[in-house]
């Protein structure tokens, strides 16, 4: 069976290649520039094979391979990352080379990178080594829908096997922070870490990751521009021991990215944005009251929508920005900005300096606060679907009532409606029950905005959640 494969991936490869004359001059050294990826203590005869990875310098540093931190993952838990132990085992392809000690440099666990580097001081075999090509990065932003890719790396233990997908569009995944490539094609397990290339060659991407079954065929990866402009750079000055050392460009703001739903309920005239959630004092985002604030929706970044934006992030969390400013394109809430007439057809543009953090320093930050215990009164009622309770800092509400989670255990604040009009959005601060009763006699509409915070100190910088709920 496994001689049948080979069979049919020599055949196929050939006749692509046929197709793509500019393809198979580069095809030899292609293939010695991509690398296994094994864990410690692997050895040709026993081989336990994580990943692929290539080759993206060669000097008298070492060689330095870039593959994905899911694959180095194991070996940074482990807690034995020494010179003198192998981070990692890298298999050069060539039957001239033995396998060789990797060490982690560096990694970003939101971009799912990683850089691996062997000392050639300490082989026997350096002369070899050196001979080894560095493979060139292309514009991934210069990918039209449809166009041919090859990626190629080590499904299964099937060592250099090439797949043929094609470019469908830019994507997020890693809780919607991270840009990425999405692809039409077959990738599996090993696949992880191999380089993405368009027809003339160059690494265009780096395959990350690809649907579960049953949404089979659909691939991603980190797009080259991303890795050459932002994050390689970093890698190699990330210092010792290894450590996710790559900042970040930060507002310190928190977005939450809008539904359908809510659009409709705010009448908003855009196909995708977040609102503002969170804008602290001290941030660059608040801007000494001149820049967002809370309930700003945000529609645009550096020119570009909000969806396709690679800057926009979860939690303010703006991650690849390697200019001196960033732009966002808002609408701002007339609500909050003291009745100022400011309705979803104006837009404004304001420019931001960011601070550049690490993706701890920024964790640190949006973490959740310590959980306290309401000091609950005796009025409860069963509203808006949910169990209320009157408490001395507000209407506590538990959305979720069969488990432990946390996250569902707030506060009501505020809650917004439309005026009988059904024109103008009308917000109402909540103290009790008996507030929320009123709102709900007076709101003649089906739905109605909750606005949820957790601080038990509530003002204009406390960080909100906006959830909305059918009016029973």
């Amino acid at each position: 069976m496994r001689l049948l494969v080979k069979l049919y991936i020599i055949f196929f490869t050939n006749q692509v290649f046929a197709e793509n004359q500019s393809l198979k001059g580069v095809w030899p050294d292609v293939l010695t520039s991509i690398v296994a990826v094994h864990k410690p203590g692997a050895s040709l005869l026993e081989p336990q094979l994580n990943g692929t990875g290539f080759i993206v310098e060669n000097s008298d540093e070492g060689v330095f391979i870039l593959t994905n931190y899911h694959v180095i993952q194991s070996s940074l838990n482990n807690n034995q990352l020494t010179k003198k132990n192998p981070h990692m085992m890298i298999e050069f392809l060539r039957k001239d080379l033995d396998m060789q000690a990797g060490y982690i440099e560096g990694y970003s666990q939101v971009a799912d990178i990683a850089l691996l580097r062997v000392n050639l001081s300490e082989l026997g075999q350096q002369e070899r080594l050196k001979t080894l090509k560095v493979l060139s990065f292309g514009n991934s932003e210069a990918l039209t829908f449809g166009e041919d890719l090859l990626a190629i790396g080590h499904p299964l233990a099937n060592k250099k096997t090439p797949t043929f997908p094609r470019f469908t569009g830019q994507g997020f995944f890693v809780e919607d922070k991270v840009s990425v490539i999405r692809i039409n094609g077959d990738l599996g397990p090993g696949n992880s870490g191999g380089p993405l290339f368009n027809m003339r060659g160059e690494v265009i991407g780096v395959n990350t990751s690809i649907l579960p079954a049953p949404a089979q065929g659909v691939g991603y990866a980190v797009p080259s521009n991303v890795i050459r402009n932002f994050i390689l750079p970093q890698l190699r000055k990330a210092g010792k021991p290894p450590a996710d050392r790559v900042k970040y460009a930060s507002l310190g703001i928190s977005l939450q990215p809008l539904d359908g739903a809510l659009m409709r309920f705010l009448k908003l005239d855009t196909r995708s944005g977040g609102i503002v959630t969170h804008t602290p004092k001290d941030s660059p985002g608040f801007g000494s009251g001149l820049g967002l604030q809370r309930g700003d929706i945000v529609v645009g970044v550096n020119g570009q929508s909000y969806d396709d934006n690679p800057l926009r992030g979860i939690s303010g969390l703006t991650l690849f920005n390697d200019g001196v400013y960033i732009v966002y394109d808002i609408i701002p809430n007339n609500l909050i900005r003291d009745g100022r007439a400011n309705g979803p057809e104006s837009i404004w543009r304001l420019s931001f300096f960011p601070e550049y953090k690490t993706l701890k320093e920024i964790q640190n930050e949006i973490s959740l606060p310590q959980q306290q215990t309401p000091n609950l009164l005796e009025k409860s009622a069963d509203l808006l679907g949910f169990y209320l309770t009157d408490a001395q800092e507000g209407v506590f509400i538990n959305r979720d009532l069969k488990s432990n989670n946390k996250r569902a255990r707030q506060f009501i604040r505020e809650i917004a409606f439309y005026s009988k009009d059904f024109q103008n959005i009308q917000f109402q601060k909540i103290d009790s029950i008996d507030d929320i009763e009123r709102v709900l006699l007076k709101s003649k509409t089906k739905e109605v905005l909750l606005i949820l915070s957790k601080d038990f100190n509530y003002d204009q910088f406390s960080k909100v959640e906006y959830f909305l709920t059918k009016v029973p």
